[in-house]
């Protein structure tokens, strides 16, 4: 057991980071095998995840609890028994499934075009819709070389990457890493930056917007391949998204 604050704030367990994001303890059964209060593991979490993935991480455990079915597939294959929070038959959804089937919205055509027109717009607008959208290359003069961004938020991660003098090197999309489906299937996808800092140590950087953290499980499986990459091959994993975009340069000093 493990008594002092300190212990793990200022010595991480990677065992701890093993259990959360590989093994998919919750922070439950990490306060029972390890013995430190909710508050020191969630603030030792948060040195390598953003809050809102710890928090998503919570709430789909309530929801395994309350409905016995992985949270991602809870409404969606019928295996719940709760609609509008009322516990009802098969029958019963077999019936609201059937009165559901083909069903849509009798919007006129021109309606159609004026929602989806609508829509585009305010998604654009918003910081998350921009992002998406904004694609070119960066000119690296640490790396001699020029880089393609997919986002903004790439974009600024690169520019604080460039402009630090803790970080040697960088580079985007250095390789690819192996994770498995939920089909048992074996796919590849390629993290986003490796950084080399200047005192040898290295950092796996992923870049994500938070909704995509809460609500892709895909993107889940991803982080959770790309943690364990870096545990294999003496590397650092930091998970940004618009929550610590601003955070970077602490972020790299912490792990100098």
């Amino acid at each position: 057991m493990y008594s002092k604050r300190g212990d793990l704030l200022n010595s991480p367990n990677h065992e701890l980071l093993d259990d959360f994001l590989i093994h998919e303890l919750t922070i439950a059964e990490l306060i029972r095998k390890y013995g430190y209060t909710r508050d020191v593991i969630r603030k030792f979490l948060e040195q390598y995840l953003p809050t809102e993935y710890i928090t998503e991480r919570a709430t789909n455990h309530m929801a395994r609890l309350n409905f016995g079915i992985p949270s991602w597939n809870a409404g969606v294959t019928g295996e719940s028994s709760h609609v509008h929070g009322r516990d009802v038959s098969q029958e019963t959804r077999l019936k609201i499934s059937k009165a559901n089937t083909g069903k849509r919205h009798s919007h006129t055509s021109a309606t159609r075009q004026r929602i989806s027109k609508t829509l585009s717009s305010k998604i654009n607008q918003s910081p998350i819709g921009r992002q998406r959208w904004e694609q070119g290359w960066f000119s690296s003069k640490k790396n001699d070389k020029k880089f393609f961004y997919r986002s903004s938020f790439e974009r600024s991660v690169i520019a604080d990457l460039e402009n630090s003098h803790s970080v040697h090197s960088y580079d985007v999309e250095p390789f690819c890493i192996q994770w498995q489906a939920q089909d048992g299937g074996a796919r590849f996808y390629t993290p986003d930056i490796l950084v080399n800092l200047s005192n040898g140590n290295r950092i796996l950087i992923e870049i994500k917007p938070s909704f995509k953290v809460k609500r892709d499980e895909v993107v889940r499986a991803k982080i959770r391949a790309a943690y364990a990459w870096c545990r294999s091959n003496d590397c650092k994993f930091r998970l940004i998204t618009e929550k610590n975009l601003n955070r970077v340069e602490r972020i790299i000093n912490a792990v100098g």
